[in-house]
């Protein structure tokens, strides 16, 4: 549940200054399948469907959030909701599809599975992940398919979430990585390319029952602005807009998606958006997100 006020189109002007799913096998060889394939354990719902995963021979295709993400390799095409077992199916290296759950708080310290195939592989050794390009300390390897980590602290320089990154495996055979598999919160992120011409899908990542703010503005290198007692710092700079007052979320899942303007000159224009997310007003307890910089795209 969220609040959401009706918004302008945005203009050039304006932006100037401003439940494991178990289903039957999907996977199919492009050459005759031998061995067993009766393992059929992911989904796409599982970590909520991450961009890309990607290692020497194998990359998986599609657009967040969608359960139809298609890997494609030399030999072998499969949809994440199956994972095989079996001689039949060999990798030269790694598999990552997502991270369960696919969002952890700031603070590190959360537990959480990551998805994909060949972690216990004859030969692999060691097995290496980064949550959002944050290395994890002893990640235990649980099966073929599934590696138990605990969440470390995710901020950056000035103490604001990391927001969304990629999760990535390594070890002895090569490397993988699910793009956009992971979010540090509370976060703003972007679920999807803004074009010109649609609404902007933007979304705020939040603890429940939490009130919240967004503004677009500028931004300098390495400037910011702490406002005691809130955690981290803004990160923008004036002209600070805020876009949509202070509404209040029971869930911590808020859309925010105003519309873009069809005007060809928005193109290759960015915005610069970060939010304040706050779990108390008296006193006020509270965090910055992450600053999120955004392309328009035709």
């Amino acid at each position: 549940m969220y609040a959401r006020s009706p918004l302008p189109p945005l203009r050039a002007p304006a932006v100037a200054a401003c439940a494991l799913l178990v289903c039957a096998p999907l996977a199919r060889a492009q050459q005759p399948i031998a061995g067993s394939q009766s393992h059929v354990l992911f989904a796409a719902s599982v970590g909520g469907g991450a961009a890309a995963s990607s290692s020497a021979s194998y990359a998986l295709d599609g657009s967040l959030l969608a359960a139809a993400e298609l890997a494609s390799g030399a030999q072998w095409s499969f949809r994440p909701a199956t994972v095989w077992s079996g001689t039949s199916f060999q990798p030269a290296g790694p598999l990552v599809f997502s991270a369960f759950p696919p969002e952890a708080d700031r603070v590190g310290g959360a537990s959480a599975s990551v998805i994909g195939y060949g972690f216990a592989a004859p030969g692999a050794g060691p097995l290496d992940v980064a949550l959002a390009g944050v290395p994890v300390t002893a990640p235990f390897i649980a099966s073929n398919s599934v590696a138990l980590v605990t969440v470390a602290p995710g901020v950056n320089a000035f103490g604001n979430p990391l927001g969304r990154g990629d999760v990535v495996v390594q070890n002895a055979h090569g490397g993988a990585s699910a793009v956009g598999g992971f979010v540090y919160t509370p976060a703003v992120v972007l679920d999807g390319p803004v074009r010109i011409g649609q609404a902007a899908p933007l979304r705020l990542a939040l603890p429940p029952a939490s009130f919240y703010a967004l503004a677009v503005g500028g931004s300098i290198p390495g400037f910011t602005v702490p406002v005691p007692p809130l955690q981290g710092a803004l990160e923008l700079i004036n002209p600070v807009i805020l876009v949509t007052g202070v509404k209040f979320s029971i869930t911590g899942q808020a859309a925010f998606q105003p519309p873009v303007a069809a005007d060809l000159g928005l193109v290759g224009v960015q915005l610069e958006i970060q939010a304040i997310s706050l779990t108390g007003l008296d006193p006020l307890v509270g965090t910055f997100t992450n600053r999120l910089v955004v392309t328009i795209q035709p």
